[in-house]
């Protein structure tokens, strides 16, 4: 009979660290999304006032950059 050493799971150690550290993460990721579209519906918001004005170019590409 002929006995095999078991394995020792070394993937264990990586794949909790990993998901200790994006549960770590996520409140700074919520975060940075939350004030992220706000910052852009401000930014397309002024994109409308140009267009109001008259210049329908600069308004596109506000928009644009702010998506």
């Amino acid at each position: 009979m002929t006995s095999t050493p078991e394995m020792i799971p070394t993937g264990f150690i990586a794949d909790s660290s990993l998901e200790m550290l994006a549960n770590v993460l996520d409140p700074i990721v919520q975060i940075m999304v939350a004030i992220s579209f706000t910052i852009a519906s401000v930014i397309m918001i002024g994109g409308c006032f140009f267009f109001m004005i008259g210049n329908s170019e600069k308004e596109w590409q506000t928009i644009m950059n702010a998506g």
